[in-house]
């Protein structure tokens, strides 16, 4: 128990735990304070004149449709999507369930409550890999992070995806420490809401479990198959749910064509260092090929997924004519 002690005290440089705690809880509310001053004071006097729309995503159109319609819809439009993950929606619905008259201050608030937390838990990763004082430069550093402080006032995925991620960080930082059943049932859950907020994550479901298998073997063939076990039983529901609307195998959502497209054109206009343009024509595209589907009769999701088809089709055809 001495050693024990002493180690502590040699690594983190405090005589307690609770010591660095309140440290850690202090970069927080740093980090929830300066969110919370962007969010009510700096961005309703920036957003217009930085053509910064609240719910550019949709995902707060998405939230509407599951509070009001109770599907999963860009509100007021009535047909279902799959070129979103639910994740996110669902916590904007939630939100909205307990004051829907506080929009969209409710959402910053929590946000924002968010942005702090994350604070928090970067700083629990800082101290635990190099001891306190790594940990609240860390925490601070997370704190002050503008593009952390920027998501927090707006309709964006990114807040809750961030903190999501930062604490399958800490615990895949604690399942190499104690590889546990429940440090691997909340791992693999951590994993399967990652990706229930974004499809990007969908390759961690198989990535996680295969690094702890080869880097860490003592921890078990069952503890590790927690890991992608409970990933799998918390995206299969949506999975389903896809399936029954489309008839395709979709995990999370169908947006991959989109997204490569418009790397693609970011690319091929990088020498004009304005995303704007670029942005627009894609969009454009897609337009598009969404129009055309509907005039002929299909259904929104249908039309979705012809976007999706033919922004994939058209970046293979350039990666085949211009590899590159």
């Amino acid at each position: 128990m001495a050693a024990s002690r002493t180690s502590f005290v040699e690594i983190t440089g405090t005589r307690e735990p609770s010591d660095g705690l309140r440290l850690g809880l202090a970069c927080g509310f740093c980090g929830l304070l300066l969110a919370l001053l962007f969010s009510f004071v700096v961005y309703p006097r920036i957003a217009t004149s930085a053509g910064a729309v609240l719910d550019p995503d949709g995902h707060g159109a998405l939230g509407w449709g599951l509070y009001k319609l109770h599907t999963f819809s860009f509100y007021p439009n009535t047909e279902p999507t799959v070129t979103r993950g639910p994740l996110y929606p669902m916590a904007v619905a939630g939100i909205l369930a307990l004051s829907p008259n506080s929009w969209p201050y409710n959402m910053q608030i929590v946000q924002d409550v968010m942005c702090g937390l994350t604070c928090v838990l970067t700083f629990l990763i800082g101290r635990r890999l190099f001891g306190v004082r790594a940990g609240v430069i860390a925490g601070m550093l997370c704190a002050i992070y503008p593009l952390l402080v920027w998501y927090s006032a707006r309709i964006w995925i990114e807040t809750m995806t961030i903190l999501i991620f930062t604490a399958f960080l800490l615990v895949s930082l604690q399942f190499m420490d104690r590889p546990s059943l429940k440090n691997g049932a909340l791992l693999g859950l951590l994993t399967g809401l990652l990706t229930l907020s974004k499809g990007t994550f969908l390759p961690f479901v198989a990535v996680t479990p295969l690094y702890f298998a080869v880097f860490r073997r003592q921890a078990g063939f069952l503890r590790v198959a927690m890991i992608p076990l409970v990933a799998v039983l918390t995206i299969l529901p949506w999975t389903i749910r896809n399936w029954m609307l489309t008839g395709h195998v979709i995990p999370v959502h169908g947006q991959v064509g989109f997204n490569i497209r418009m790397g693609d054109l970011f690319t091929e206009h990088a020498r004009e260092l304005q995303y704007l343009p670029s942005w627009q024509r894609g969009t454009a595209e897609a337009q598009v090929i969404f129009d055309k589907a509907r005039a002929e009769g299909d259904p929104g999701w249908l039309a979705e997924m012809k976007v999706n088809d033919g922004l994939m089709a058209s970046s293979l055809q350039t990666y085949k004519t211009n590899p590159l």
